[in-house]
């Protein structure tokens, strides 16, 4: 795991703003709508994936608790990468050794302070609130480390209840949307059948006048026939 507020800058910084991951950044720029030159600000950038579903946004910019699959996948330990020693004493018990290999650094503890005001900050709370609370975190920027050490402060059945929850809710949510989805497409349906009744009522008035209009039509020699025997008769 990663203190959400430097891992989501570190990601905007290598995958939007330097442009270091080309296929992710025009991902990005397409899924909303956006134009290839188009510089993205942080805080624009945080606004955006707002608007997604969270289990749509990429990866790269998800929740962490939604990429490790916590919800269905038990985890025995719990990693920070603030930590980094206590994860290479785990794995060492499994004879892994591990070797440091940054790439993509991109010094994002360390620009803290460059990107984040109080606007952004809440954006990242409110988007990685469930993050902040399940692995430790603290809302306060000024202390990036987590808390405690995840494998000494939680209990992993409770870790996986916790997780099953925030599924269900998410689920509910979903059910709630489909509902009111339904029910307004119900409602355009109620919409579009009063349309078409109204539009049969008026072809319905239209054929019953033109039918008028042409049995008057039809018959008028008929009538014309009549007057003139009934006036022949009144002239005998």
């Amino acid at each position: 795991m990663r203190n959400p507020y430097v891992r989501i800058l570190s990601a905007y910084l290598e995958k939007i703003q330097d442009r270091n991951d080309q296929n992710v950044r025009l991902q990005f720029l397409a899924r909303y709508g956006l134009s290839n030159d188009r510089d993205v600000s942080f805080e624009d950038f945080l606004d955006i994936i707002a608007t997604d579903s969270p289990d749509q946004v990429d990866p790269h910019f998800a929740s962490q608790h939604i990429n490790t699959l916590s919800s269905v996948i038990t985890p025995a330990f719990v990693g920070h990468l603030e930590r980094f020693d206590r994860v290479a004493e785990f794995l060492s018990a499994f004879g892994i050794a591990l070797r440091r290999h940054a790439p993509h650094a991109t010094g994002a503890h360390d620009r803290v302070s460059q990107f984040f005001t109080r606007t952004t900050l809440s954006s990242v709370e409110k988007l990685y609130e469930q993050d902040f609370e399940l692995f430790g975190y603290e809302r306060d920027i000024n202390r990036l480390a987590p808390i405690a050490d995840w494998t000494r402060q939680q209990d992993v059945s409770k870790l996986h209840s916790f997780l099953v929850e925030i599924e269900l809710r998410n689920e509910n949510r979903d059910l709630r949307k489909s509902r009111d989805e339904l029910l307004k497409e119900r409602e355009n349906l109620q919409n579009e059948r009063n349309e078409y009744r109204k539009l049969a009522a008026r072809l319905q008035a239209q054929l019953s006048a033109t039918h008028s209009s042409t049995s008057w039509r039809v018959t008028a020699p008929l009538r014309a026939a009549a007057a003139l025997t009934k006036s022949s008769r009144e002239s005998d």
